[in-house]
């Protein structure tokens, strides 16, 4: 910013530009492409700031979809995270709109749909909605490991009890 002064759009700063947006995006991609691949290494709340903040810096120097799409992924996880903590439905749509809009900015990445997931599953309690997702995950490309194995039986699990408890 300093050296572009009066002109933001100055070809000299191209290439600096390009290098320090790809810094910033290869730290908030690593802890978006350490959610999708290791089941797992747990992601916290301080984990996906970490990423916004990164992911919004790449923004603030170059502003994009595709980066535009990891900070709202980034988003929807921490919407998620204080939603399901503090049980509060607003939060988790909060979540779910930014997932929404990740997958109108990213529309062959599983990541939107992998928080839709848990977001339905854990927060909303709708185990439709969660399977649906990762089937939208799996479209895109995404092999359910483990953890999307234990989502969906946590789901449909708490399925049973609430039948149950009717």
């Amino acid at each position: 910013t300093e050296l572009s002064k009066s002109n933001p759009t100055s070809l000299l700063l191209h290439g600096p530009r390009k290098v320090v947006k790809q810094k910033f995006l290869a730290a908030a991609d690593h802890v978006i492409d350490t959610y999708r691949t290791n089941d797992s290494q747990p992601i916290y709340e301080k984990d996906w700031e970490r990423a916004r903040t990164m992911a919004s810096h790449a923004l603030a120097v170059d502003p994009d979809d595709t980066v535009r799409g990891k900070v709202r992924v980034c988003e929807g996880h921490l919407a998620r995270i204080n939603g399901t903590a503090h049980r509060s439905p607003q939060e988790l749509n909060l979540a779910v709109e930014k997932f929404e809009e990740a997958e109108k900015l990213l529309p062959g990445s599983p990541d939107p749909h992998l928080g839709l997931a848990r977001v339905y599953v854990y927060g909303l309690k709708d185990i439709d909605k969660g399977y649906e997702a990762l089937q939208q995950a799996q479209q895109r490309g995404y092999v359910l490991g483990s953890r999307e194995k234990a989502l969906l039986v946590d789901g449909y699990r708490d399925r049973a009890d609430r039948l149950w408890w009717d």
